[in-house]
């Protein structure tokens, strides 16, 4: 025995392979059959006399609603009649379908037709299924015997059947299964992806096509918080849709739940997991420190039965200033993230995307955006001059916006224009003008530039005035003539009015005149002097040099800035008369001085027998001799010169009558 067909009429065609009869004994084919395995076998009453017919009918119609189990023997003439072993018992495939509450499967059981297979019989069963009327597919081929058809209709009259074909070149086909099926289990639950927050602040809600045939739209519920009621918000045609966008930005305020259910052709819908939303992306910005705080809701991954549910590998935190040209600025495990180092002044945008372990699944936060506006600082500050006030000391003058309160001014100092390095703090104090003075310079060797940076209330740096550069002196001795100086000095920078020019200053014994010596143009960078008319003013001359702002000064403010002290050493002296009369043309003593310290001046003179008789410390103030004879008089001068070196000259002074 090799194949049991059920046909169309339920009765049963047999395949067998005929033996060998070499001598020619065969009688007939016996058929026996029996509804259970062990149960009594009764004899078909065929008689297939013909030894080389392969195939015969049964006509006992009971194979449409059991298994039906058949062997064959041979009748032979040995002699006696005899009967032949009998051939394997095989039964016929009987197709059955169960279907249970709440399964949206009709599960189609058969039975195998021997334990174990018959030699060269295929270890697989094809089952047919025919959907709609007349037209008949393959369903499946399978090694099990039963198998899930999805009714992927609400209701139908299907039809099934299973073939299992056999090495001998017949087949071996079920009973055919026919029945008007109708759908009872609600659809499956689609597999929710990733719901996301796209660039313009719409929402994504992105799903997997269930495995469930009997889909024809998906229906999509709307929440904004946990507790509020679900409603149904749109429906999304089609089983192969795996998407739907709600453009709705309330996204930038709160948490946006939207949830899909598969409804199907009898309009049955499933029930949607109503557990994720979006991350809704919260930022606090601190305009002082220049850093923003993130804070946002953890994202939750969508658990269904028979899916392994995604975690979270991180959150990557994207920044941008002009929400285009977005760049990862870090990532966290955490729901809260500080990113440092914020530009400020400017539009900040943020978005967070959560990333899943394995096999990446992403979704986006909303966009968060705001200003990142720094604390108030002055509308301007402005270093109005810089000037030397000793060898060792430079002042620096600063006019400030008064409207905004600020912390202090920093002040900066260079030797040239690059390299500003901090010397000093000046604090706020309401007023508009401030000034500074720096004690570690050396006038004297080199110019100096400045600059002010103002620190705003949270002690930031912010507004950078002018720079201003302070001017160095120098004189150079004349060749030619000791009273000539030859004064150069280097250009004031600084005013915002520009430089109007130049004056040049003595300074004698600590005295400046207020009356400039003389001026030069705002490109005359040297001056030539003579000393020889103020010879007898003192030891003591310095030059300064004072640049004079010109006007168009924005702030209007006209200022001016000294250059470093520069001093010139004469060698000093005195000319003393030998003699003088009294009565006569030249009737006073007094000793004529040039470039001498008037400070450490002193005169006396004594006579013969060393009793002083005139005394004094002006080197204006003359000797009359009164009271004092004609003869000849001892004077003793002590005096400092320019150098400061202390001088004496003694010699003899003759009263004539």
């Amino acid at each position: 025995m090799r194949c049991i067909e059920v046909l169309p009429n339920n009765f049963a065609k047999l395949t067998w392979i005929p033996p060998t009869d070499p001598t020619g004994q065969f009688i007939s084919y016996e058929v026996y059959y029996s509804q259970t395995k062990f149960g009594v076998y009764v004899s078909a009453n065929l008689n297939i006399t013909s030894l080389n017919t392969p195939t015969c009918i049964n006509t006992t119609t009971i194979h449409a609603q059991s298994r039906v189990y058949y062997f064959l023997i041979c009748r032979f003439n040995n002699g006696p009649q005899k009967d032949s072993t009998v051939s394997d018992t095989l039964a016929s495939i009987f197709l059955n379908a169960i279907t249970s509450s709440g399964s949206k499967a009709l599960d189609l059981r058969f039975n195998v037709m021997h334990e174990p297979p018959v030699p060269g019989a295929s270890t697989t069963f094809t089952l047919f299924k025919e959907y709609p009327a007349s037209v008949w597919n393959t369903l499946a081929v399978t090694s099990n015997s039963f198998y899930p058809d999805t009714i992927d209709v609400c209701r139908a009259f299907i039809s099934y059947s299973v073939a299992l074909m056999d090495g001998s070149g017949c087949s071996s086909i079920s009973s055919k299964l026919s029945g008007d099926y109708v759908d009872t289990k609600n659809p499956e639950e689609p597999y929710v992806d990733s719901i996301s927050v796209l660039p313009n602040g719409n929402t994504c809600i992105a799903w997997e096509v269930p495995v469930d045939r009997d889909i024809v739209y998906y229906r999509i519920f709307y929440n904004v918080t946990a507790n509020r009621y679900n409603e149904k918000l749109d429906s999304v045609p089609g089983r192969n849709s795996i998407f739907y966008i709600f453009n709705s930005t309330s996204t930038d305020s709160m948490p946006t739940g939207l949830f899909v259910a598969a409804g199907d052709s009898c309009r049955k819908e499933g029930t949607p997991f109503y557990n994720h939303a979006t991350m809704f992306l919260q930022t606090a910005y601190d305009h002082c420190a220049y850093r923003s705080v993130l804070r946002w809701n953890h994202y939750r991954w969508y658990s269904a039965p028979g899916k392994l549910k995604r975690t979270t590998k991180e959150y990557r935190i994207y920044y941008s200033t002009d929400s285009i040209n977005y760049v990862q600025t870090g990532s966290t495990k955490d729901s809260v993230f500080v990113h440092e180092n914020v530009q400020p002044g400017s539009k900040i945008f943020y978005y967070v995307r959560v990333v899943s372990e394995g096999n990446p699944i992403t979704s986006s936060s909303n966009r968060a955006r705001f200003r990142s506006n720094q604390t108030d600082s002055p509308g301007f500050v402005y270093l109005s001059s810089a000037s030397v006030v000793d060898k060792t000391n430079n002042e620096v003058r600063i006019y400030i916006d008064t409207s905004v309160v600020f912390k202090n001014l920093q002040i900066q100092r260079a030797q040239g224009d690059t390299n500003f390095k901090s010397i000093g703090l000046v604090a706020y104090n309401g007023s508009a003008y401030y000034s500074f003075l720096d004690p570690d310079v050396e006038t004297t060797k080199r110019s100096y530039s400045y600059r002010v940076v103002v620190r705003d209330s949270c002690d930031n740096p912010r507004n950078v005035s002018n720079i201003s550069t302070t001017m160095l002196l120098r004189v150079i001795e004349n060749e030619t003539d000791m009273y000539l100086k030859n004064l150069s000095w280097s250009a004031y920078e600084g005013f915002a009015g520009g430089v109007r020019g130049y004056n040049v200053f003595r300074v004698i014994n600590d005295i400046i005149d207020p009356v400039p010596i003389g001026s030069t143009g705002t490109l005359n960078l040297s001056f030539v002097d003579n000393l020889e008319d103020v010879s007898n003013k003192g030891a003591k001359i310095d030059y300064r040099i004072q640049a004079v702002e010109d006007a168009g000064n924005p702030y209007n403010i006209t200022e001016n800035s000294f250059s470093n002290p520069y001093p010139v050493y004469m060698e000093g002296g005195l000319f003393v008369p030998n003699a003088f009369a009294p009565s006569g043309l030249n009737s006073t003593w007094l000793p004529i001085t040039y470039f001498v310290e008037k400070s450490e001046y002193h005169v006396s003179v004594f006579n013969r027998w060393g009793k002083k008789v005139f005394e004094t410390s002006s080197d204006t103030e003359a000797w009359d001799g009164a009271g004092c004879q004609p003869d000849v008089y001892v004077y003793l001068i002590d005096y400092k010169n320019s150098r400061g070196e202390y001088m004496q000259i003694k010699g003899n002074v003759l009263i004539l009558k």
